[in-house]
Formats: structure tokens, C-alpha cells, sequence
């Protein structure tokens, strides 16, 4: 009969295969994720928290195309919050270094009267993937 090829198994290697992939999508979902959302400030109150959140949206607006991201193109109204604190942010906030942290890792700092608070990224590599999963 027709269609008999193409049915999968639902307990099947296919049936692992795919179990197994949409794990891994799963966990590249969190790891981008994460990565956007360790960017904003690390201090607490107003600034802070404006910081947090125009950072999130900046970065998800940034790296939806590379890094596949759900979502449709939004304007961000006052970029400049996602500079707050962060040190060097103009350069830290390009594209290439971004990506270059995504996948190499790399550390950024905040700094807010005279205290610094150091954030790491860890390079993603199989090794790193392969003790998530």
C-alpha cells in the first residue's frame, strides 16, 4: 500500500532519532537564551532592570537571523539601555564580538560605582554540549 514508507515507527530507531534531536533543539533554544539574557546588567533597581530587558530584546533582535531565533523583526526603542553598566559596551555589543562569545565563549563586566561584576561565557563546543545532553 501507499504511504507504508513513510509512517514511522513510533517505537522505532527513527523514533529515538528524532527524540534525540528535538532534544538538542531544545537545549540550543535554552543555551541562545541564556547567553542573551546573561548580557543585561547585574545590578539591582531601576536602571538595572531597564538594562535587563532593552538587553534581552536588543540581542534577540540582533542575533534572530544567525542564531534562528523565533520572532519577527521589532524596533528597539531605546537601545542605549542595553549599554548601561555593561563596560566597553560598544564594542561588546557588536555583532562579531557577540557571535565570537556565543561560540568561542569570552567574559563581558558591569560596573556601577566603582564595583565590577564579571559574567563568563563558556565556549560552545562538543565537549560542552555533550555534557548538557
Amino acid at each position: 500500500t501507499s504511504g507504508q514508507g513513510a509512517t514511522l515507527e513510533a517505537n522505532g530507531p527513527d523514533a529515538s532519532l528524532r527524540a534525540v534531536q528535538v532534544k538538542i533543539a531544545a537545549l540550543m533554544q535554552d543555551l541562545r537564551q541564556t547567553f542573551i539574557k546573561k548580557h543585561g546588567s547585574r545590578f539591582p533597581g531601576q536602571h538595572g532592570s531597564e538594562s535587563r530587558t532593552t538587553s534581552q530584546v536588543l540581542l534577540s533582535q540582533m542575533l534572530r537571523l544567525p542564531l534562528s531565533l523565533p520572532g519577527s523583526f521589532a524596533q528597539v526603542l531605546y537601545p542605549s539601555y542595553a549599554r548601561l553598566h555593561l563596560n566597553n559596551a560598544e564594542s561588546e555589543l557588536m555583532l562579531e564580538n557577540v557571535m565570537r562569545r556565543f561560540l568561542r565563549g569570552g567574559q563581558i563586566s558591569h560596573s556601577l560605582n566603582g564595583a565590577v561584576v564579571q559574567t563568563s561565557f563558556t565556549a560552545l563546543t562538543l565537549s560542552a554540549l555533550g555534557s548538557l545532553v
